[in-house]
């Protein structure tokens, strides 16, 4: 049996004498893998692939599976992108590189988002071609899949492992499921827009916003259908104890103010929790001017999200 390396090692000798080769000219060499998603090349695949193209030329967008050798540049938010080199195994030094490579769904990288590390299993997308010199790369590449996931969500919709906020919040409409699933979060007011909430003033009973945390500004909507039990429970119009509230919806994932949010509520319970208020007691005697968290913890005077002043919660954004 040969190994990894040596096979390797075999294509580009076959890969160079069919460039020399005139009676071959034109013609694919055979390959393991065929380039789709389903059947992806292997690096070596496209090591050969690669070497039959003339200098500056790409080849049509293939997909291509194998191991992170090395990472060049980590993913960062400032570029969404990520430089790393793809090889048969992650021992192997003979690997492509994949240049300014997105991440998952076509999608930049942002903050909050898996790194990407050496060893880690892919399959990336994008177009080989040959630079001068003849080094053979992948250019406006992305990742399709990561250690076996087409996503990176936490969650997977099972009331045991709920979806969460985060996961919401990375979704394209491609990623809803088709069936109910569970959603966690807190419940931090009403929704206003696609980025703001109503005021406490101002509150509505349509819909709730739930965060990744009570003092998180980034939500998802909630929709709460007239007539139902589920926005005579949980609106907080007229619940105005439940912003803070740790809450489990199983409902459907689907656009919502323009985002991914939840409809079709078919469950709910609060986490460790009942919604019958809060009852914090705080060391001292705070003034009006202090400010706290929803848990009681003492907090600057400048923060965000969801507060407590002067006896009062408040969403400050």
């Amino acid at each position: 049996m040969l190994t990894n390396k040596l096979l390797h090692f075999y294509f580009l000798i076959i890969a160079a004498w069919f460039g020399v080769n005139s009676s071959f000219a034109g013609q694919l060499p055979q390959t393991e893998g065929q380039g789709t998603a389903e059947n992806p090349y292997t690096v070596s695949d496209a090591s050969l692939i690669g070497s039959t193209l003339g200098e500056e030329e790409e080849s049509s967008e293939v997909y291509i599976y194998g191991y992170v050798y090395n990472v060049q540049d980590d993913y960062n938010a400032e570029s969404g992108t990520a430089s790393f080199v793809v090889a048969v195994d992650a021992l192997d030094e003979n690997g492509i590189l994949c240049d300014g490579a997105k991440f998952l769904k076509d999608r930049l990288w942002v903050a909050g988002d898996k790194q990407i590390s050496a060893g880690d299993e892919v399959v990336v997308k994008g177009k080989l071609s040959k630079r001068a010199g003849g080094a053979v790369v992948i250019d406006g590449a992305s990742l399709f899949s990561l250690n076996g996931k087409t996503n990176d969500f936490t969650g997977d919709g099972t009331k045991e492992n709920p979806f969460l906020v985060s996961d919401l919040r990375k979704m394209t409409e491609e990623d809803y499921p088709e069936n109910s699933v569970w959603v966690r979060g807190f419940i931090v007011g009403s929704v206003k827009s696609a980025s703001s909430l109503h005021d406490e003033s101002s509150h509505v009973s349509t819909n709730i916003a739930i965060a990744g945390s009570a003092s998180d500004v980034k939500f998802a909507p909630v929709q709460l259908n007239s007539g139902s039990t589920y926005r005579t429970k949980l609106n907080v119009v007229d619940n105005q104890d439940n912003i803070g509230l740790e809450v489990l919806l199983c409902g459907k994932i689907k656009n919502y103010f323009s985002v991914a949010g939840v409809q079709n509520l078919s469950d709910f319970e609060f986490v460790n929790s009942v919604a019958t208020g809060f009852a914090r007691t705080f060391v001292g005697a705070p003034s009006d001017s202090d400010v706290f968290s929803i848990l009681g913890r003492k907090l600057r005077g400048d923060s965000k999200g969801l507060i407590i002043k002067a006896g009062k919660k408040l969403y400050v954004r």
